[in-house]
């Protein structure tokens, strides 16, 4: 099965966020209202909500985010998202039923979910991500069914930039990148640095591909 990108890179034009600075001849706001404002055919501003944000951890808050992001690129990619019963230390389990599977009809993939930003998005080189060995290991058990695979969301420093809406498009800002662990050793005493690929950056396309690869006996 061949799949292949139409619009492969961030300034495509059927991507709404085509440049930090505008969007077709919309630019970004200031930030200095509370509030959003809507202007022209239903853009909601970005705005600074300090002071008006609901009292939750940032870190929580990347987490909802973080969830939301995947559960959108599943829904694209018409898979299946549950939780991991019982609990490894993983976060979702995704399985995509497919008739061309040559091996299996269900094709599974379990995700360790994680995000900073303490980097920006690129398609090139890779960037580095610290996780604790206990989470490690399970993500490089090497005597494994499904594979597992580390989903890393890279996000803006300001929360205000993590979602954009218009009438026609909304925006989750910036992208979610993978990388298989499998084999890999601990390197510290209590923390491993690894680093993830920009170029395996997951959309609905690379979800499916992957997927097809799972089910056709392959390893990502």
């Amino acid at each position: 099965m061949s799949l292949s990108r139409r619009w492969p890179c961030e300034t495509s034009p059927r991507n709404p966020l085509a440049t930090t600075a505008q969007v077709g001849t919309w630019r970004y706001p200031d930030r200095t209202s509370l509030f959003a404002e809507v202007e022209g055919p239903c853009v909601t501003k970005s705005v600074g909500l300090t002071g008006a944000r609901g009292e939750i951890a940032v870190t929580a808050s990347m987490e909802k985010l973080q969830d939301a992001y995947l559960g959108a690129i599943a829904a694209a990619a018409g898979c299946e998202l549950s939780k991991p019963d019982p609990d490894p230390g993983l976060d979702w389990t995704i399985g995509h039923k497919s008739k061309k599977h040559s091996l299996v009809r269900t094709a599974k993939i379990d995700v360790g979910l994680k995000s900073t930003c303490q980097t920006g998005p690129n398609d090139r080189g890779e960037f580095s991500f610290t996780l604790q060995n206990e989470h490690l290991e399970t993500l490089a058990e090497p005597l494994l069914y499904y594979p597992r695979l580390l989903v890393v969301m890279v996000l803006p420093r300001e929360v205000d930039a993590w979602v954009w809406s218009r009438n026609n498009w909304m925006i989750m800002r910036h992208s979610m990148y993978w990388v298989n662990l499998r084999g890999k050793a601990t390197s510290g005493r209590e923390k491993t640095n690894v680093r993830v690929p920009y170029k395996q950056r997951l959309d609905a396309l690379e979800l499916v591909r992957i997927l097809h690869l799972v089910g056709s006996g392959g390893t990502p």
